[in-house]
């Protein structure tokens, strides 16, 4: 029921987007699915590479100004305990972020991710992968 709620009240912050009006859901890439792929889909279940991709998300919403920069602590104590995986820093991010780019509906260089203003606010934005390098701590790529 809680996660029915939520994924409801998610769906509902993103309906003022045109491409989810239409229909045309873009493939919300984030660095968990590039790391579960990295990793041939053995080393984390696809929840656990879900709470990555969301300590990155925040991370790059509060790199770029858009999160609320105490939303980062609050979420990493939440998904920590839950016994999610939060420690990004210890995954082979350089290794696997380049599968970002296999987005089969990237525009040019730049991909379609999902940051969040505060709990129940999120923006999509187009970054690039130096943009998400960059914001990640990484060299650009």
């Amino acid at each position: 029921m809680v996660v029915e709620h939520s994924v409801g009240q998610f769906h509902q912050g993103l309906d003022w987007h045109p491409e989810f009006k239409t229909g045309e859901f873009p493939r919300l890439v984030h660095v968990g699915h590039a790391l579960e792929a990295h990793h041939g889909y053995a080393r984390w279940t696809h929840g656990e590479a879900v709470s990555l991709g969301m300590v990155a998300a925040l991370r790059i919403g509060v790199a770029r100004g858009v999160t609320e920069p105490a939303l980062l602590p609050r979420v990493l104590s939440l998904l920590g305990r839950l016994g999610l995986p939060i420690d990004l820093d210890a995954e082979p991010l350089v290794a696997a972020l380049p599968r970002v780019l296999s987005d089969k509906k990237r525009e040019g260089d730049r991909i379609t991710y999902v940051l969040v203003r505060s709990v129940g606010e999120p923006v999509l934005e187009r970054l690039t992968l130096s943009d998400i390098a960059t914001h990640l701590g990484l060299p650009p790529t």
